[in-house]
């Protein structure tokens, strides 16, 4: 075949790099489309790819540095002369500096190796985008480092880029892109001006480096103020320490962490705050007692409103308890022995002051209260005894937070009045006795027990003669532990109160009494209230009763009535009561009266009776009766016929009584109606009985909840409660009441009927809550984060309710019938308190479970600090809040745990035998909580610590 001599006009590029084959673009006329088409580099053929006529591309293959000839062919054979030259360049040797940085990017990083004859033809691109060159000079260029994107994290490859000539795809470096570090938390977050204040940061580094600290302020004014620590140490992969720097203007900084030797610092900052050394320049009170919890209040300047504000009692420390101003806070003395302590305080609880300040720590004092439980209603008289004359004038109380005034001041005791328990601090309360020159600490109080005073909920009869002995019968809740009192009190309006009190009592049931009434009381309306601790207190409530003088009996008409009852009588006498306690008695039959006329005439009807003549007498209230001699003649039955005998519920049926004469009654099942005898036809009506409320409405299921009943309009004899399809026998007690107990039955709601009234009334049946476990079974003071889960069984999710003690605890959640969550209340001070779980109004009994609110413990000392693997040995945990009760063990992470053999308010002591080498972390873990942690070595066993034997003959 034939081929046209191709013409070659230009080269693109013209120079290339000896590293690796090349691709040049040859540009022309007449290249033939064939496998002959080629281009000959020097001596070098290259394989080519037509395009056009006018174009194809040749790659060049790998050759020397210099200046050789480029020619193509159309047949492999005949190339072209056209005297084009191609450049080969010697490949650039050149590096990166640093090769790592922060994602975060803002770091200068340099190109080294390229001369400025070079410089001006190349740019950079990295992981494929081109970036800006800072600056060129000598034999290096500068860009900065940009963020790196989520396309491009980790290692990217960087590329120089000639104008002349693109370096080829090998021919880059390997930049890494790492995590910068970054501030978690530091502690403290403030120092003093002078410096050296040692500040650990919690973090996440890479520290292949030298760290920094950088601490900078930016001014308003544009005066900025950078200082940079180098005085760097390391303890963990995550915590380093660092010492600022010295002679820093007072204010706000923000600190960075570097782990690079400063070529980067960490993307976010922590705030830092440089004051002026603080200065104590009093402290008061400048005592207090051996078991702690005095507030002093510290006076000086420079106290910043800070959580790291701290007082010191000797090489105790304590946090601030309240901040007043930069002058002013307050502090809680801690335990301590009796004697002469340093005080001192610090801003951050490291750079603490040197004033020379002493503080007094003086044995507990022993004192008692009597009584120690008293009525929730108050107004009893309690007594502090052990306190002399000379404590006495400086002593005030503190009774569940609120101060109460002092009666009387004599002897050794001091004496106040009781007050009223609020919703607050029902059950037992704490007292203190406070000084004004030492408050006395919030271990040192005694324990008062509010109870519910005897409550009185009915009495029968509510009137009696002047003469006394009417035996009055009361009904209530009490708590019998003393002497029960009866005590009648009426206030004049002329101011000439009368009070009389009778110890004549006598117990017939937990919650029924019998009080004789006392002789010679002036008539009168008086209120009876009961008590049952020897007259201390008495009853929140009063019940009015009576006293009138005797009633007299002239006379009854008629004086005869049948056999079959129901004759109306009248009694005439005087002293009448319009009271329902107002009775005839026939015989030994007791009736009620049927109406009260005057003080003078009221009307009973006669009970049927065998024939005869017997008694008749009254009584104002059933039970003191008189003595007139009066008879009743009992008449043999009469004949007499109802006619009709059955009528509708609703009433209005005529009745005719044939065969009687005078006035009668009768009874019908519905109750008692009354007839009078104007004509021969006669009319009746009666009322239904009702029920409208029953008292409690929540039981449990396995029953006897006493169920109290208040029907209207009822006058059987038997009543009969239904639970569901249960029946149950009712009992009276008085005042219109009944009781009935329920029976056992599933949970659930169930109709609560009485039979023969109509009532829509529910009574629900709940398990009865019992508490098993709390976990965790302890939590902190001065928490609002305690929360705790109650373990156990029979919790209904509509009724539910948690105490602890006698406060209730509105943040719980019920989980299922055997969990509920549970917020426990804030304390100031450790304390034990009782989890109790209420179905409605209901209290397990089953529920005295124990939640210990304690100081968290501190550890400060681990002595050894290493132990022999694979041998028993002994380590001793200094600190402080450590229990005597509790149980702790000390978990070794990823091994094992091990129980401590001694338990001591500031140390523990742990038996340990583990076959491990090298350090391990440690903490110590109690009732569900557990400590900060620390770390133990274990030496290999050929190792001999001295110091490890030495502590253990010390123990042996």
């Amino acid at each position: 075949m034939v081929y046209e001599m191709p013409r070659l006009i230009q080269l693109v590029p013209n120079t290339v790099q000896i590293t690796r084959k090349q691709t040049i673009t040859c540009i022309g006329l007449d290249f033939f489309h064939s496998n002959s088409l080629t281009c000959k580099i020097g001596d070098t053929i290259g394989t080519s790819n037509w395009i056009s006529s006018s174009l194809f591309t040749c790659v060049a293959p790998a050759n020397k540095p210099g200046n050789v000839s480029f020619e193509v062919s159309n047949n492999g054979q005949d190339y072209t002369s056209s005297g084009l030259r191609f450049q080969v360049l010697a490949r650039r040797e050149w590096q990166l500096s640093p090769t790592r940085g922060p994602t975060a990017g803002g770091i200068e990083v340099t190109v080294i190796g390229f001369s400025l004859t070079d410089q001006s033809s190349i740019t950079i691109r990295l992981a494929g985008t081109t970036v800006r060159v800072l600056s060129r000079g000598g034999n290096n260029l500068t860009f900065t480092l940009p963020e790196a994107s989520d396309l491009n994290p980790g290692k990217v490859e960087v590329y120089m880029v000639d104008s002349r000539v693109r370096v080829d795809q090998g021919d880059f470096r390997v930049f890494e892109y790492v995590e910068g570090p970054r501030i978690l938390s530091l502690q403290p977050s403030s120092g003093t001006v002078e410096g050296h204040t040692r500040v650990t940061v919690i973090g996440s580094y890479d520290l292949r480096g030298q760290a920094y600290c950088r601490f900078h302020m930016q001014s308003l004014s544009g005066q900025d103020e950078t200082v940079t620590s180098s005085a760097v140490e390391r303890l963990t992969s995550s915590t380093i320490v660092c010492a600022t720097p010295p002679s820093v203007s007072p204010g706000s900084f923000f600190l960075q962490v570097s782990d690079d030797h400063g070529s980067s610092y960490s993307s976010n900052r922590a705030a830092f705050l440089f004051h002026p050394r603080v200065e104590l320049q009093g402290v008061r009170p400048s005592r207090g007692y051996t078991s702690g919890s005095s507030l002093v209040t510290c006076i000086g300047s420079g106290f910043l409103d800070s959580a790291d504000l701290q007082c010191r009692f000797g090489s105790v420390k304590q946090s601030r308890l309240g901040w007043l101003s930069s002058s002013l806070f307050t502090c809680v003395a801690p335990a301590n022995k009796p004697g002469n302590v340093s005080f001192e305080v610090s801003n951050n609880g490291q750079d603490y002051t040197s004033s020379g300040l002493r503080f007094q720590v003086l044995a507990r004092r022993e004192w008692q209260l009597s009584p120690t439980r008293g009525p929730t209603a108050g107004g009893i008289e309690v007594t502090v005894i052990g306190f002399s004359r000379t404590d006495q004038s400086s002593i005030t109380i503190r009774l569940a937070g609120t101060t109460v005034r002092v009666l009387s001041r004599g002897g050794n005791n001091l004496t106040f009045t009781l007050p009223e328990a609020s919703d607050l601090n029902p059950g037992k309360v704490e007292v203190y006795m406070v000084d004004s020159r030492v408050r006395v600490d919030q271990g040192d109080f005694r324990v008062f027990e509010y109870v519910e005073g005897p409550r009185i909920l009915s009495l029968q009869p509510s009137s009696g003669t002047v003469e006394g002995h009417t035996r009055v019968t009361v009904v209530g809740s009490y708590d019998l532990r003393g002497q029960a009192y009866c005590r009648f009190h009426m206030q004049s309006l002329s101011g000439q109160d009368e009070t009389v009190t009778s110890s004549a009592v006598e117990r017939l049931t937990s919650s029924t009494i019998v009080c004789a009434t006392p002789p010679s009381v002036s008539p009168g309306s008086f209120f009876l209230q009961v008590s049952d601790d020897h007259g201390s207190s008495y009853s929140s409530n009063r019940a009015a009763f009576l006293f009138h003088p005797r009633v007299e009996l002239q006379g009854v008409r008629p004086s005869r009535g049948y056999t079959s009852g129901s004759s109306l009588v009248t009694c005439i006498g005087s002293g009448f009561l319009d009271s329902a306690d107002l009775q005839c008695r026939f015989g030994s039959v007791k009736q009620s009266r049927l109406g009260w006329l005057s003080s003078s005439l009221f009307t009973c009807v006669a009970p049927a009776n065998k024939p005869g003549n017997v008694s008749f007498e009254v009584s104002n209230n059933g039970q003191d009766y008189t003595s007139s001699g009066l008879r009743f003649q009992v008449l043999a039955r009469r004949e007499w016929q109802l006619s009709p005998t059955r009528g509708p519920t609703a009433g209005g049926t005529i009745l005719t009584v044939v065969g009687v004469e005078g006035q009668v009654a009768f009874r019908l099942d519905v109750g008692t109606v009354f007839a009078f005898y104007p004509a021969s036809d006669l009319k009746f009506q009666y009322v239904m009985p009702s029920l409208s409320s029953i008292s409690p409405s929540v039981g449990f299921i396995n029953g006897g909840t006493v169920v109290t009943v208040n029907p209207q309009h009822f006058t059987s004899l038997n009543l009969e409660c239904m639970f569901a399809n249960i029946k149950v026998i009712g009992s009276n007690i008085g005042s219109g009441l009944w009781t009935c107990m329920a029976p056992p039955f599933t949970e659930g709601i169930v109709m609560f009927e009485v039979t023969g009234m109509q009532s829509d009334l529910r009574f629900v049946y709940v398990q009865q809550p019992i508490v098993i476990t709390l976990q965790p079974s302890i939590g902190f003071v001065n928490s609002t984060s305690n929360n705790f889960l109650i373990i156990g069984k029979g919790f209904d999710r509509n009724h539910f309710d948690v105490y602890a003690d006698s406060y209730k605890i509105n943040q719980s959640v019920w989980v299922s019938s055997s969990i509920i969550q549970a917020f426990a209340p804030l304390y100031p001070f450790p304390k034990t308190v009782t989890i109790q779980v209420l179905n409605g109004p209901l209290i397990s009994s089953y529920s005295q479970v124990k939640y210990m609110l304690l100081e968290p413990i501190k550890v400060s000392e681990i002595v050894p600090s290493s132990i022999l693997e694979g041998t028993d040995g002994c380590i001793t945990v200094n600190g402080q809040n450590f229990d005597t009760e509790l149980l702790y063990q000390l978990i070794l992470r990823n091994l094992n745990s091990f129980e401590a053999i001694k338990i001591q308010k500031d140390y523990l002591i742990f038996r340990v035998n583990e076959s491990f080498r090298g350090n391990v972390t440690a903490f110590i873990q109690y009732g569900g909580m557990h400590s900060e942690e620390f770390t133990i070595s274990f030496l290999p066993s050929m190792v001999v610590d001295t110091e490890f034997f030495e502590y253990v003959g010390i123990l042996l």
